[in-house]
């Protein structure tokens, strides 16, 4: 009983509240410069239904369906957005938008949303910059 007491007197002169949640206006996550390093992924995207990803290579995009490489870009440009950024290529065209992203399955959180257009069709789901800790998951 004594140490609820000491808890609350504690609370009470600290100021105990629960943590700050994120708002809606905070600034966009944006990819990070990119790499030097020819093997280095530096942004993914992922979706599924089928499942798919795209890995952003600091030389080449590659396109994955399940676990098969199904194109590889082995040069492309980079465009930046107000809203985004888009990797282009003859062969794949990835645009990300920096607004949020649920992958519809997990419920995990991606700070964007992703689109590959390819020669067969194009993809939707979610994306983020290498190194971006998207936490545990849900």
């Amino acid at each position: 009983m004594l140490k609820h007491a000491l808890l609350v007197c504690v609370c009470a002169a600290v100021g105990c509240s629960e943590p700050a949640k994120p708002t809606e206006s905070r600034e966009p996550v944006k990819p990070a410069a990119e790499s030097s390093k020819p093997d280095e992924v530096v942004y993914k995207a992922l979706g599924n239904e089928p499942f798919w990803h795209v890995d952003v290579r600091a030389k080449e995009l590659q396109l994955f369906e399940m676990a098969d490489l199904r194109a590889v870009a082995p040069a492309y440009t980079v465009e930046e957005r107000a809203d985004g950024r888009e990797y282009k290529s003859a062969e794949l065209r990835l645009t990300i938008q920096y607004k949020e992203c649920s992958d519809g399955m997990s419920d995990r959180k991606y700070p964007h949303s992703a689109v590959v257009h390819f020669a067969k069709g194009s993809f939707k789901g979610c994306g983020w910059p290498a190194g971006y800790d998207l936490g545990p998951p849900p």
